[in-house]
């Protein structure tokens, strides 16, 4: 869990190449699939 919340920390401040770098990931895919929590909050103007 903590470095899902890293992940997507340093994904969301810096970048996914930053936070897949930090992490020993050569291919930021892995991220995405398994590391990146998705913003699931839908903004209200949208919905």
């Amino acid at each position: 869990m903590f470095r899902r919340t890293v992940a997507t920390v340093v994904n969301e401040r810096a970048s996914l190449n930053f936070a897949s770098e930090l992490l020993g990931h050569t291919d930021p895919k892995v991220m995405i699939e398994h590391y990146i929590r998705r913003n699931e909050q839908m903004n209200p103007l949208t919905a």
